[in-house]
Parts: C-alpha cells; structure tokens; sequence
C-alpha cells in the first residue's frame, strides 16, 4: 500500500465518521429536546445562560464554516 492510497483510505474514514457522528449526535439531540427546551426556559433560568448557549452555537457555526470553505479553497487549489 503507497502512501498516497493510506491517505485517501483515512479521508474517506475520517468522512464517513464524521458523517455517522453528525448523524448521531443529532439523533441525540431530537430525544432530548423537550428537556433542552425546558431547561432553557425555566422560569428560575437566568438570560444570560440562553446568550451563553446561542455563543456557543455561534462559534460552532463559524468553525463549520471556516472549515468547509477552506477545505474546499484547497481542494481549487490542489486542482
């Protein structure tokens, strides 16, 4: 097996878990929901937690962006 060959097997490794990853992790997060829900709504909840998880979500969102379009700027790049 070349190198070249190892490589391409772990991207596609690499893709397909984090495509299972993504799929569970969200699966996870429908059964749970209505308790996400209701923590966050609690009338004892501070604002504060629910900027604090709209943050969070935030930052998580500008990565995934960062990195699909980098990845696909090397990708133009390499071609």
């Amino acid at each position: 097996m070349s190198i070249d060959s190892g490589l391409v097997l772990a991207q596609r490794l690499h893709i397909l878990g984090s495509y299972w990853g993504f799929a569970w992790m969200s699966l996870h997060l429908g059964l749970h929901w209505n308790m996400l829900c209701s923590a966050l709504i609690k009338k004892n909840a501070k604002p504060s937690i629910l900027l604090f998880y709209v943050d969070y979500f935030a930052m998580m969102g500008l990565f995934v962006f960062l990195a699909h379009y980098s990845a696909m700027a090397v990708r133009r790049i390499g071609k």
